[in-house]
């Protein structure tokens, strides 16, 4: 599973989401705030991204997956 996981007020619900996708075995790519331990601590790949790149993601993530 790709995932964004950058501090923000989804944050939470998304890394519930990644520990059920662990849960089943599943792989996790992440891109996340830098200073985060979280999730780096759960994925199985992780990037790091300044604060102010965040806004760039969403159209990043989509022309990864096309």
């Amino acid at each position: 599973m790709f995932v964004i996981a950058t501090k923000g007020a989804s944050y939470e619900k998304v890394v519930s989401n990644i520990q059920e996708v662990k849960a089943r075995k599943g792989k996790i790519i992440a891109i996340v705030t830098e200073g985060d331990t979280v999730v780096k601590g759960l994925a199985d790949h992780v990037s790091r991204s300044r604060r102010r790149r965040i806004h760039l993601f969403p159209c990043w993530a989509w022309c990864l997956c096309s």
